[in-house]
């Protein structure tokens, strides 16, 4: 799936309101930088608003902003958002802006769909935003959120990375996307519980595939695609309870895992890498922790490793921390239900895919 280019195609808006069930539908056809829809997310008291746009391309001169509970962004078949020259700005922000969001200014149930977002980077001069240097300048950038969707998004080009959760974000769904040719890296979770990536395409990106630390647990990815990143496929530090099934890791520049710890010794616990593929990575699971303090509890089950001997380094080794490597045909007890085979996958894993099925499955608010 190419990432699109987009150009600016004129300023036209249309509103439509729907009062019956306290929903305001916003109709975009041509907007340049979505300022009038700015003005309404910030204005209306309606319970819920959905925002459909129309089939185009849109030039961004500042983010949108999503900052109340229960908006939907949908765009049809060919919508592409793309940040202008030297906006230094994330493409779409939700959450508060905040140097230090507190739990007051939470949002809840925010979706965004069917959307190409390129983030124009070779045209921007910084990651960093220009009023708020906290603020990296990502396609998607998400604090402070519970239960956000991003399904069906083309996520690219940005001067930073291409999804990225923070800031105490809890039940979010990625699910079919492509994050990919981003300056860093693919995804970055950070400070986040209840984080699942699924289906989706991580491919191309300067940095890792997937970046995760400062305090993340809960984290599924499954079915999904880390490929062709230029570093490496998966970072991980500082967290606990991360998942990875049935996914390909392959063509990373540097290790397909890289395990570690932080410069406070917090490192990865509880981390599964069950049913993966992973080949033709300059090295595959690399524990870069040295004892079990640091890292601890964290296995690779039933996965398969082809051709990451480029410089001599093989498919598991550490500098010390344990790291556990399990084959064999243990089904825990009490978990029935759950599509997986039998073996010796934990019941974190199933109770994950299981609460994963409920969030998509739960209607929206």
């Amino acid at each position: 799936m190419a990432l699109l280019v987009a150009s600016s195609l004129g300023v036209d808006v249309a509103f439509a309101e729907d009062r019956a069930e306290d929903v305001l539908v916003l109709e975009i056809a041509r907007n340049r930088d979505f300022r009038e829809v700015q003005r309404t997310l910030e204005a209306s008291d309606a319970r819920s608003i959905c925002i459909k746009i129309k089939s185009g391309s849109y030039r961004l001169r500042h983010s949108l902003h999503i900052n109340r509970s229960n908006v939907s962004l949908v765009g049809e078949a060919g919508t592409v958002l793309r940040l202008a020259k030297n906006a230094q700005a994330p493409v779409i922000s939700v959450g508060p802006l905040s140097e230090y969001p507190e739990e007051w200014e939470r949002i809840e149930n925010v979706t965004i769909a069917n959307l190409v977002i390129d983030g124009n980077k070779d045209y921007q001069e910084s990651e960093y935003n220009q009023q708020r240097p906290w603020i990296r300048n990502n396609g998607i950038d998400a604090r402070t959120v519970t239960g956000l969707r991003v399904e069906g998004v083309v996520c690219g080009n940005n001067r930073s990375g291409g999804l990225v959760v923070s800031w105490r974000c809890r039940d979010v769904v990625a699910r079919a996307c492509v994050f990919e040719n981003n300056y860093f890296d693919g995804v970055a979770y950070y400070d986040s519980v209840g984080v699942y990536t699924v289906d989706c395409d991580l491919r191309r990106n300067r940095g890792a595939g997937v970046s995760i630390d400062n305090a993340v647990s809960e984290a599924l990815f499954a079915n999904c695609r880390i490929v062709d990143n230029r570093d490496v496929g998966v970072f991980a530090r500082h967290s606990d309870g991360l998942m990875f099934y049935k996914s390909l890791v392959k063509g990373s520049g540097n290790w397909a895992f890289f395990l570690s710890h932080d410069e406070k010794g917090k490192g990865v616990f509880n981390v599964e890498i069950a049913s993966c593929e992973i080949v033709e990575n300059n090295g595959g699971v690399r524990m870069g922790s040295v004892t079990a303090k640091q890292s601890a509890a964290n296995r690779v089950v039933l996965s398969s490793f082809a051709r990451n001997d480029l410089r001599g380094r093989g498919a598991i080794s550490t500098a010390g921390a344990p790291l556990d490597r399990l084959e064999g045909g243990w089904n825990p007890v009490g978990n029935e239900g759950a599509d997986l085979p039998d073996g010796p996958y934990s019941k974190r894993l199933y109770q994950a895919l299981n609460t994963y099925d409920s969030l998509v499955a739960a209607p929206e608010s």
